[in-house]
């Protein structure tokens, strides 16, 4: 059921359920990751580092094609989904704030890529 969202915060929302449907082994590689430093004895750790590693380790958009791209802006429902799915993690694990997009409208039109950005010149 797609809707229409009635604020930025639920368009993300939207997105990145969608992004998860679409590219189910992000999930388990961000829990994966996250459940190394939980078992290191890391009280708090930083989803992005979590988010960047997936990056790093995956060929997520590699050549642009291949696989997934990740957006940042999916970090902060990525670490709530986990400290919901894990609540025997420390608490607080990531930390984090009000999502202040719920206070602003839908942005229209598609969501813009890096493909729609000219390259820099050498």
């Amino acid at each position: 059921m797609n809707t229409t969202p009635k604020n930025r915060r639920e368009q993300i929302e939207q997105r990145s359920r969608e992004f998860a449907k679409k590219h189910p082994a992000v999930g388990p590689l961000f829990d994966r990751f996250a459940l190394e430093k939980v078992a290191q004895g890391f009280r708090h750790y930083s989803a992005s580092a979590v988010w960047h590693r997936i990056r790093w380790e995956t060929p997520a958009g590699a050549d642009g094609l291949l696989a997934f791209k990740l957006n940042n802006d999916f970090i902060p429902h990525y670490a709530r989904a986990f400290m919901r799915r894990y609540p025997s993690a420390p608490p607080g694990f990531f930390r984090t704030r009000r999502l202040t997009s719920a206070d602003s409208p839908p942005v229209s039109g598609e969501e813009r890529s890096p493909g729609d950005y000219p390259a820099d010149a050498p």
